[in-house]
């Protein structure tokens, strides 16, 4: 190809700037400078690579010089050395600023947030982003060195003053100049992500730490929400396809492990259904989050299909989750069911002393009777006993001997109650001993062919104490019966007892010593005497006996949590709300192009830039959480 060598100084046609505009709007009034050069004199200038823009010319073997752009020279003063700027020209090369393409561009547009954008949309403009592995190419600039200069710049308050100014200076150097032929433009890689963060600032790095969830998880989660399935999913479902709850899983460990939050209500929930209180107790299994409902429906969801199904695998979830609810259900009820025993130890232990007292009182009180008799015989003769004194007495001793007679049946009701007592430990031994049974595969097969399990709400089946329990409760009322009528039976009579024995031994004579002279060998008064002395001594410990221990017994029977009729239980799955609300200023990306023009040819290139815009508020639900319970009342 023909060339020509110029001298140090290069002629002005190689000096006259190549003119074109700039059809970026973000860039309205700038124009752009270009000096035809040809590739040799770049090495001989040493130009070093500009950031901004580098456009060369070939077409085949043809070489053309290249193009330095300076795509922000601002249109605000002219060169002293060239014409009058005027519409679509080039201002003079010392307007060449050298500002990055990626900084200045996003910083005009900054200023301007846009309205809440479409996330997908936003995200489109951004490949790569998530994992930072994004480039875009941008035009480059070649400038070998740099000149200042002062221009006047007057405002209102400083009229003489003067800025500073660079311009670029392509040197003097021997060169070749090769016939133009075409445009190319020269590009570089940069990184989408700081390019993102010269834009938005700490905005952009937000958004970029975020990124994985805000483009990938994000989407893909609002796509789920507006489908038929989501309904299914929220009402805790066993019903569902198992990739669903799979992918609900990965898309929460996503937004959660980017450091976007989910709120819900748990606590509010926990206070007021999950705590005791009002008389109720509650007991509570394991939280069943989303992944243990997704595990749940893993395990489940095929049986209900009848698409392979395993029962192995049903019994090994539901023996997990049994056993992550021992602490908090299982465990719980055990302790309590504990106590019960103790309270019902004491019972055996009271009962068992009501028995033998009353066993004492009736052997002691059998001969009484007979005794009184043999007495009377001796001191009533001849009208002795007919004085008012006497009569009341024999009177009183009577009625102490028939309201004594009244306890005999104590003793029965005394042995049957004693049984009882052990038969209540026995029935609570049994009950503790299921609330660490997990349920079998047969069984649980079982639950899902007759359809009782298919939602979460059904989960309580797999804990065999939430039937049994109740079940002991109204076992032990019955059983608990007979010692409640043995206090409720006897506590009166026992008490009617003792105050006509305490009658008869605290009888005073003294008001009656005329009477008692009637006999003058005095075997009357000896005869009352002993009456009384067989009453103290025979009765009046017994029946004090007996009746403590009744007080002891109802004392502990107080105590009892069974009571017959006062057992109230209920069973439940309470759920809580999940959510979250996503905001946050997003870099929205805009195609920015620039025309370029060279010794007759023309080409233009497009490369993004970026601005803030908004994202959100965004409200997201998730599906709840729940926690199955048991609540009950006890006497």
């Amino acid at each position: 190809m023909p060339s020509q060598r110029y001298p140090v100084t290069p002629p002005s046609e190689c000096l006259e700037p190549q003119r074109w505009n700039d059809d970026d709007e973000t860039a309205t009034g700038r124009v752009y400078t270009a000096f035809a050069f040809s590739p040799s004199s770049l090495d001989h200038w040493g130009l070093k690579r500009h950031r901004d823009a580098k456009i060369k010319s070939s077409i085949g073997g043809c070489l053309a010089p290249p193009l330095s752009v300076n795509p922000f020279a601002p249109l605000d003063r002219e060169h002293p050395n060239s014409d009058p700027i005027r519409p679509n020209q080039a201002v003079a090369a010392r307007d060449n600023m050298h500002f990055s393409l990626l900084f200045i561009t996003p910083l005009v547009l900054l200023s301007q947030l846009a309205l809440a954008k479409d996330l997908e949309e936003i995200c489109n403009g951004l490949p790569g982003i998530d994992d930072c592995t994004g480039t875009i190419k941008v035009p480059i600039d070649p400038c070998k060195t740099k000149t200042t200069f002062k221009y006047p710049c007057p405002t209102w308050k400083e009229p003489t003053k003067l800025c500073d100014g660079t311009t670029c200076v392509p040197g003097t150097v021997t060169k070749t100049v090769n016939v133009p032929c075409g445009i190319s433009i020269v590009t570089k890689d940069v990184s989408l992500c700081q390019s993102v963060r010269d834009s938005l600032g700490n905005s952009g790095s937000e958004f970029i730490n975020k990124a994985g969830a805000m483009c990938n998880c994000i989407p893909k989660l609002l796509n789920f929400i507006k489908a038929a399935f989501w309904q299914v999913v929220l009402g805790g479902s066993l019903d569902v396809d198992t990739s669903v709850v799979t992918e609900m899983v990965r898309l929460q460990n996503c937004v959660l492990s980017e450091g976007l939050d989910i709120q819900d209500n748990r606590d509010e929930v926990y206070a007021e259904k999950l705590t005791s209180k009002d008389g109720w107790i509650v007991f509570h299994a394991a939280e069943i989050t989303l992944a243990t409902y997704a595990e749940m429906v893993l395990a489940v969801s095929p049986c209900l299909t009848g698409v392979a199904c395993k029962p192995t695998a049903v019994a090994s979830f539901f023996k997990r989750y049994v056993k992550d609810s021992a602490v908090s259900l299982a465990l719980q009820v055990a302790k309590m069911l504990s106590g019960w025993n103790d309270t019902f130890g004491k019972l055996k232990i009271t009962v068992t002393a009501v028995s033998d007292s009353a066993t004492s009182f009736a052997t002691n009180l059998a001969p009484v009777p007979g005794k009184v008799q043999t007495v009377k015989g001796k001191i009533c003769q001849s009208k002795r006993c007919a004085g008012p004194g006497v009569s009341a007495f024999m009177k009183k001793v009577s009625t102490a001997i028939t309201t004594a007679q009244s306890l005999q049946s104590i003793q029965e009701a005394a042995g049957v109650a004693a049984k009882a007592a052990p038969e209540m430990i026995s029935v609570v031994d049994k009950t503790i001993a299921v609330t660490k049974n997990v349920p079998t595969s047969k069984y649980l097969m079982g639950l899902i062919t007759s359809g009782a399990l298919t939602k979460i709400e059904d989960v309580l089946q797999s804990f065999q104490i939430v039937e049994d329990l109740p079940n002991s409760v109204a076992e032990l009322e019955d059983i608990i019966s007979p010692i409640e009528t043995l206090v409720s039976n006897y506590e009166s009579l026992g008490k009617n007892a003792l105050a006509a024995v305490k009658g008869v031994v605290s009888f005073s004579w003294d008001a009656y010593a005329k009477e008692l002279k009637v006999d003058p060998s005095g075997k009357l008064r000896e005869g009352l005497l002993e009456i009384q002395k067989t009453f103290k001594a025979k009765l009046l410990p017994l029946l004090s006996d007996l009746n403590a221990d009744i007080k002891d017994l109802k004392d502990v029977l107080a105590t009892s949590p069974v009571k017959k009729g006062e057992f109230q239980f209920k069973a439940g799955v309470a759920d809580y709300q999940r959510w979250m609300s996503v905001s946050m200023d997003a870099p929205c990306a805009k195609q920015v192009k620039s025309n370029f023009e060279l010794g007759g040819y023309k080409t233009s290139y497009a490369y993004p830039s970026f601005y803030s815009c908004e994202y959100g508020p965004q409200n997201i639900q998730w599906p709840n959480h729940f926690v199955p319970y048991i609540k009950f009342t006890l006497a």
